[in-house]
């Protein structure tokens, strides 16, 4: 499989990148995981980048087998590099992947906060509240 420029990232990473899972970086619990706004900070470059953090965990509520997950991981991972996919301006593009072991599993999004549904629904407030 070609991943062009998809980065393998390690947990370590994703846990710098959403400053250790906050709950200040949380956005959402989705069916199988929990999703968290991070930014990757470039010393280099002095610039931040901001991402949006998928994280697996195991299924509490699910009928769940051994592999699930990274079987999810894979699929996600293939469809974010094809290119009907990436060259469509509403899909969030991908920046890395995750595969530390069969618990520590998670894909990062290039995200631009100012330009999403995050602005118009957090801290309470929501897009009707803005109206």
């Amino acid at each position: 499989m070609k991943l062009g420029n998809l980065k393998r990232l390690s947990y370590d990473d994703l846990a710098s990148y959403t400053d250790n899972f906050s709950q200040r970086n949380y956005i959402c619990h989705f069916q199988f995981g929990k999703l968290y706004h991070g930014k990757i900070v470039r010393a280099e470059r002095v610039q931040q980048q901001h991402v949006m953090v998928k994280v697996w965990e195991k299924p509490t509520i699910y009928e769940y087998m051994p592999g699930d997950n990274e079987l999810r991981l894979m699929d996600e991972v293939i469809l974010h590099r094809n290119e009907m996919v990436t060259s469509h301006p509403g899909m969030l593009k991908m920046y890395g992947y995750c595969f530390d072991g069969e618990h520590n599993l998670g894909v990062v999004y290039e995200f631009k906060p100012f330009d999403s549904l995050f602005n118009l629904v957090r801290d309470g407030i929501s897009f009707y509240h803005l109206l």
